[in-house]
């Protein structure tokens, strides 16, 4: 099975995380446009994610747990959207406070949408 082109840039985007030197993601040479080449491919990598899985038939067992993964990607490509217009802009405040609020609302779903899957076909490892 090909592992889905979002899970690798989510992967590769985490380890691109923020150190002393360059809060947040931009330690790429610690340049904004180092931090926005990771930013500016997870929303559509997971917007590609989302549309393979609206191609398939959801079992009644899982629908619920579907629906909140669904939910969750949907603000994690709506967060990381918002901090793609933070890094482009010259004034980012603003954008940045939206996106982490929405990222962190994305957390949330993914982490109820990964307890509600049942348990003999749960996603393995469990967030």
């Amino acid at each position: 099975m090909k592992t889905p082109v979002a899970c690798v840039t989510l992967v590769r985007f985490a380890a691109v995380g923020p150190s002393s030197a360059c809060p947040g993601v931009v330690t790429n040479g610690c340049t904004n446009h180092g931090g926005y080449d990771p930013d500016h491919k997870v929303p559509g990598d997971v917007l590609a994610m989302v549309n393979e899985l609206s191609r398939l038939t959801v079992p009644p067992r899982f629908t619920k747990g579907d629906a909140d993964l669904r939910r969750g990607l949907q603000l994690s490509i709506d967060g990381f959207a918002l901090r793609d217009q933070a890094i482009a802009s010259t004034d980012p405040n603003a954008s940045f406070t939206a996106s982490n609020q929405k990222l962190q609302e994305a957390l949330v779903a993914l982490h109820l949408a990964n307890s509600e899957f049942p348990a003999d076909n749960a996603p393995q490892p469990k967030f």
